[in-house]
Order: structure tokens, then C-alpha cells, then sequence
């Protein structure tokens, strides 16, 4: 899933049902549907802003298929982007807003690093309990860090891990870069 929103928010959760036929289905304008490619086993699914009408601005609501794994790209200039990750299988995914915050819940299986950036803006990254996340944060001077003592510990400078996990759980590395916020 390919989605370039520009100024609009974009947010991201699990279909509510198991085993749909459905790849993804949400609420966005009707000119920036999701484009549809299949390559072999492969589906690619892409939405784009400039395909939006110009005075267009509601937010692009999207559920994806727990069924499946997805490879997520979402970049927003002036929007946000919120993400519920966590009844989602992930192959991995790049989330990334130049003026923004990023929301996003921690998916509890991830075969590839998850890349969240962001230029101006704050990054909340939640974790439900029991699942196996390990951080890592790249940041600049200005990028404020908090962490919840009582959920995460530091084993490295700048890398921090999820208390009391699940261990049959494999882990899920995240890795933050910001410059303000």
C-alpha cells in the first residue's frame, strides 16, 4: 500500500471481520481510490493526492485485511497519520510527514524493520502489552524524547525494549528519526 497524501490526514486500522474478500476498504474521495496492479502474487495498492479534488481536504480513513502481510508506505506533507497496527501483519513499513504528528500502535509480528519519520512534528508510538518492540530512536538537538519507564527499558544508548513481552512473540524493531518535535 502506497498512499501520498499531501495535506490530508491519513488514518490506518484493521477490517473489523477476519477471512473478508477484502483487501482494504475506507472512506477517501472517489477520484483517489486505491489504483490496483497485480503482478504475479503480488498486490499493489496506491493513492495519491494530486488525483484528489483540489478543495477535497477530508481525511482518508483506510482498513486493511488482517489476512495478509502488507508492505506500508504513507508519506503526508502537512497532514497526519495515524496507525493501528496492532491486528495487522506487517512485511514492514515507512511512515513519514514533513509538517505532522505520527500515532501508531505497534503491530504484533513485523518480518522487516518499521521506518517512522518525521520533519516537524511529534512521534507517540504505543505499545499493547505483551508485545515484543524494540526502538530505536536517530534523532537532531531539537527532537525531545519521553519514555514510559514502566513499559520500556534502554539496553543501548538511543535503543529501547518492551517490558514483560510475550515471548513466543518475535520482535519488532521500529526506528524513529525526527528533527522538531
Amino acid at each position: 500500500l502506497e498512499v501520498n497524501s499531501g495535506e490530508i490526514d491519513v488514518n490506518i486500522r484493521a477490517l473489523q471481520t477476519r477471512n473478508t474478500e477484502r483487501l482494504i476498504a475506507g472512506q477517501y474521495a472517489h477520484q483517489s481510490r486505491p489504483k490496483l496492479d497485480v503482478q504475479d502474487i503480488h498486490a499493489y495498492l496506491t493513492m495519491e493526492r494530486n488525483e484528489t479534488p483540489l478543495l477535497s481536504f477530508a481525511n482518508w480513513e483506510m482498513g486493511l485485511s488482517q489476512d495478509l502481510p502488507w508492505q506500508i508506505v504513507v508519506s503526508s506533507l502537512l497532514g497526519q497519520i495515524s496507525a493501528d497496527l496492532s491486528d495487522i501483519i506487517l512485511q514492514n513499513a515507512l511512515l513519514n510527514t514533513g509538517i505532522g504528528d505520527i500515532h501508531i500502535t505497534c503491530p504484533a509480528e513485523a518480518f522487516e524493520t518499521i521506518y517512522i519519520r518525521s520533519l516537524l512534528g511529534n512521534i507517540i508510538i504505543s505499545t499493547p502489552h505483551g508485545y515484543n518492540v524494540r526502538i530505536t530512536i536517530e534523532h537532531k538537538r531539537f527532537f525531545n524524547i519521553t519514555i514510559d519507564e514502566t513499559r520500556y527499558e534502554e539496553i543501548e544508548d538511543g535503543v529501547y525494549a518492551s517490558i514483560a513481552v510475550d515471548e513466543e512473540l518475535a520482535i519488532v524493531d521500529i526506528v524513529i528519526n525526527g528533527t522538531f518535535g
